[in-house]
């Protein structure tokens, strides 16, 4: 026997080589999959039980794609390439895979090294000799002929052995035993070394992953505190990265960060002014010598520059149609052009004013628009949308005109002047004198404020004054007489901006949006604080039906950097208001109820006059699920999904089946203080009813079957009723009973021990067990054989409601205006989402990933729960690729616009 260390020290002198030799495989297969991959992966199997290691290129490619570099690699390493001569191997392919791995083996191997073996199925390479490629190049090889059919069957004995014959003693197999052999002596001799270290290493790392995800928590907490909540979500992303930690999923979870990953790039924009069309997404600016840019805001839109003149744009709007653009010069000259393609506009005579025209405004029912020109606000009239008439003026200020805002449902308009407020009523025909306004007074003050800017609070018709220094908030009511909230410093402690740009609420008239110095601030009414601050580099911010559309440098580089078009709605894609009806505010609320536990794609609510909507959670469109009718106390579909059970405040029960009634019946006689709880049977059969001064009450779905009451009358009311297996059910009213329905008999059951008196709320965990929850803990039960109920678990975590996903795992417990999210049955507390106002209703969808909640105050929101179950890698992506990447010295990258490939 040879030794092998002049073979070892070949091996040496080429590391890339040895390691092929190696670690490289016996057999390469290349085929192509259309047709051959079920023989592909017979013969893998037959050469497996010869023990020959084989490499098969499973993957897909298409057009377009690089041949991976590993997979070359792979052909060059193995020792024979077998190659299946299918029928499709003959078409032409842009790339060819097939032709690259042959050309590659070839090309690495010669002489004694070369083995190649082609599989001829059906004379498929034989009859095709000039007419392909890869028959071409395999010309010359001898080839094993097979009939075409036995392309479709397990391969032969004689293809095996004529494959295994080449191996006899190089296999790599026993090609690595005899080198290990030779070295096995001193990698034992270095073993106990090694492991030390790679203990110490993995040690020393694990204590670096564990240091840097704490320094970023702590950025992130920091950031949290200053109300960057963007900032703080993506500094917790990153700490994830380093390591799995609750609290930086809880971060995320509470503070979910805006989505500002739609950038446009839109270098060499001069914008003075700047208007926005969302509808036919597309934004204009108007800027230095006459420019005049058009920017569409989805991916790929064409970009329009165009010169009107050369003398400074200060004004630009879209008309109401979006066919025509408004611009306004330094010089008063009003012009007209086509949105489309920023032509000029076929008008005969355009006006010109005597000062600067600064500012467009369109009123609701009027296709003209009122114009600010120097010191005057001036109405125009539109024909086939150019300026027709002479211009009519509406006011004339003594100082100077700062902005005005329209005022549609009383008429008027509020104009902020530097000594106070004029308000002009909008009687086109016979405009009446403006009424001149001074803000109030502050105590303690020897001074008068100025506006700076002014902001108009939609529904309420309460003004916003941001007085001159921009620190303090002044709100007037109709009349212009302060009202509250008053003394309102937005800014809190930190420093006010030295320009604002945006000053407008959103469309609710809950927050109200301040740009200034690179900094957004949304300002929620309540609680009166700053709700959000994002760092906005931007010289020019615009605010449309609650999307944000900024221009700006996004790192804050020097004047003249590429500047980005950025657009992002207010509210975060995970945190999202939802329409549901008569959810909005100032509403009295219209949903009574939402649907415990669904276990579908979509939660039911229960409504007062729309009878019962379905809300799906991932596409959060709002349907009806059943007829409209009176007004719907509670809502609940079966365990299946097929029927639907409705109550409302006349004791009257409807049940339902692909919109067809089944059967409805009053149970007013048996319960006169109408209905309370109900639950369907876990076989979806009937519904157990609980009402006032009654016994629980079965109503099957099957309309020729009576009613069932239970034998006990229980009072004052039946609070909660919770299905369990084998048509038992759970009662709750002053304690606790088991029902069986099968047998119609029922048991006291201790839930809760000395906490009975404190029992809140039941609910159903999981597919088998009901929860108990007092003001002191939580008790978890499961149903055992014979209807018996075994506790399982105690959790120390307290409440008076709660909700419980389908699947059991997760709760949400209301405090006040907050719902508190804990894992079960481990209790350990997730997240706490807050709301605006007292939260009187919630629902989990049903893998427990999303939560709704409504308020009697604002509209519904909907939290995403994903951040506490995904990878979090995962997690780390998705929170990043929306709010900005991570730099190494905690500072934050906003996403920038795509790469053109």
């Amino acid at each position: 026997m040879t030794t092998p260390l002049p073979r070892v020290l070949r091996l040496i002198r080429s590391p890339s080589r040895a390691i092929d030799r190696l670690f490289g495989y016996d057999v390469f297969v290349a085929h192509r999959r259309a047709d051959a991959a079920g023989y592909a992966a017979l013969l893998v199997e037959r050469l497996d039980r010869e023990k020959l290691s084989t490499f098969i290129d499973v993957r897909e490619y298409g057009p377009g794609d690089e041949l991976s570099a590993a997979t070359l690699r792979h052909v060059r390493k193995a020792t024979m390439l077998v190659v299946l001569g299918s029928p499709t191997i003959l078409e032409p392919r842009d790339p060819d895979w097939v032709f690259g791995e042959i050309d590659a083996y070839m090309a690495a191997n010669s002489g004694e090294s070369l083995r190649v073996l082609p599989i001829d199925f059906g004379a498929t390479l034989a009859g095709a000799t000039g007419r392909s490629a890869i028959a071409d190049r395999l010309r010359d090889v001898i080839r094993l002929e097979q009939p075409l059919a036995a392309l479709h069957e397990p391969p032969s004995d004689g293809v095996v052995d004529a494959i295994a014959r080449q191996f006899r003693n190089r296999r790599r197999d026993r090609v690595r035993l005899r080198v290990f052999q030779g070295i096995a002596a001193v990698l034992s001799a270095l073993l106990v070394a090694s492991l030390a270290a790679g203990w110490l290493a993995n040690k020393a790392l694990a204590d670096a992953r564990r240091n840097l995800a704490a320094n970023y928590m702590t950025a992130a907490n920091a950031r949290l505190d200053l109300g960057f909540r963007d900032e703080a979500a993506a500094l917790a992303a990153e700490a994830l990265r380093h390591r799995d930690q609750p609290e930086a999923r809880r971060l995320i979870t509470e503070n979910p960060p805006l989505d500002l990953s739609h950038v446009v790039a839109a270098d060499d924009v001069s914008a003075f002014a700047a208007d926005v069309d969302l509808a036919r997404g597309r934004w204009v600016a108007a800027g230095y010598q006459g420019r005049l840019s058009l920017l569409g805001l989805g991916a790929g839109q064409a970009r329009r520059d165009v010169r009107v003149g050369k003398v400074d744009l200060h004004a630009v709007a879209f008309s109401p149609d979006g066919e025509r653009l408004l611009v306004g010069d330094d010089r008063g000259q009003v012009h007209v052009r086509v949105a489309a393609d920023l032509g000029p506009a076929p008008c005969a005579e355009l006006p010109r004013f005597s000062g600067r025209v600064s500012g467009f405004a369109f009123l609701p029912d009027t296709a003209g628009p009122l114009v600010i020109a120097g010191k005057a606000i001036y109405a125009l009239d539109l024909q086939a949308g150019c300026p027709a008439g002479a211009p009519r003026e509406l006011y004339r200020s003594d100082s100077e005109i700062i902005e005005f805002v329209v005022d549609a449902p009383r008429r008027r308009i509020v104009v902020a002047e530097h000594d106070g407020l004029a308000v002009v009523t909008l009687d086109l025909r016979e405009p009446a004198p403006a009424r001149h306004v001074a803000l109030p007074m502050p105590p303690g003050r020897s001074e008068r404020p100025q506006p700076a800017r002014i902001a108009l609070q939609p529904g309420t018709g309460k003004l916003c004054v941001l007085t001159l220094g921009g620190d303090e908030l002044v709100f007037l009511d109709e009349q212009f007489a302060p009202t509250t909230p008053l003394g309102q410093r937005p800014f809190g402690t930190g420093k006010a901006p030295l320009g604002v740009g945006l000053f407008q609420f959103d469309a609710g008239g809950e927050r109200l949006l301040v740009s200034g110095d690179g900094v957004l601030l949304l300002w929620s009414m309540d609680p009166r604080r700053a709700h959000r601050r994002l760092r906005l580099p931007a010289s020019a911010v615009l605010l449309r039906d609650d999307t944000i559309v900024a221009l700006g440098d996004p790192a804050q580089r020097a004047p003249g950097a590429p500047q980005v078009l950025r657009r992002f709605a207010i509210d975060p894609p995970f945190q999202a208001p939802v329409a549901l009806m008569g959810s909005q505010a100032g509403a009295k609320p219209q949903v009574r109820r939402l649907e415990p536990s669904p276990a579908g794609a979509s939660v039911l609510a229960a409504t007062a006059d729309s009878g019962v909507l379905a809300f799906e959670f991932a596409s959060r469109k709002v349907s009806q699920a059943a007829a409209p009718g009176a007004g719907a106390e509670w809502a609940a579909r079966s365990a299946d999904g097929r029927r639907i059970a409705v109550f409302g405040a006349g004791a009257e029960v409807e049940l339902w089946e692909a919109g067809r009634l089944l059967r409805k019946a009053s149970f007013l006689p048996q319960s006169p203080t109408g209905l309370y709880s109900a639950a369907w049977l876990s076989d979806g059969g009937a519904l157990a009813v609980g009402g006032g001064w009654t016994a629980p009450l079965l109503l099957p779905a099957d309309a020729g079957r009576q009613p069932l009451a239970a034998p006990t009358a229980l009072r004052p009311e039946v609070r909660n009723l919770v299905a369990g297996p084998e048509g038992r059910v759970l009662v709750q009213a002053q304690g606790t009973w088991t029902w069986d329905t099968a047998s119609n008999r029922m048991q006291p059951v201790d839930l809760v021990g000395t906490d009975a008196l404190a029992l809140m709320d039941l609910a159903r965990w999981g597919a088998g067990g009901v929860a108990a929850l007092t003001r002191k803990g939580l008790f978890l039960w499961e149903w055992r054989s014979g209807g018996r109920l075994e506790r399982v678990a105690s959790v120390d975590i307290g409440g008076d409601r709660m909700v419980v996903a389908a699947d059991g795992r997760r709760l949400a417990l209301f405090q006040r205006d907050r719902l508190a999210v804990h894992d079960l049955p481990s209790g350990a507390l997730r997240a706490v989402l807050p709301f605006a106002g007292d939260v009187y209703t919630a629902a989990f969808s049903a893998d427990g990933s999303m939560l709704l909640g409504g308020s009697r105050s604002a509209p519904f929101m909907l939290w995403s729960l994903h951040a506490l179950d995904a990878a979090r890698e995962q997690v780390a992506d998705t929170v990043q690729r929306a709010s900005g990447q991570v730099r190494a010295d905690f500072s934050l990258a906003l996403p920038a616009p795509a790469t053109p490939k």
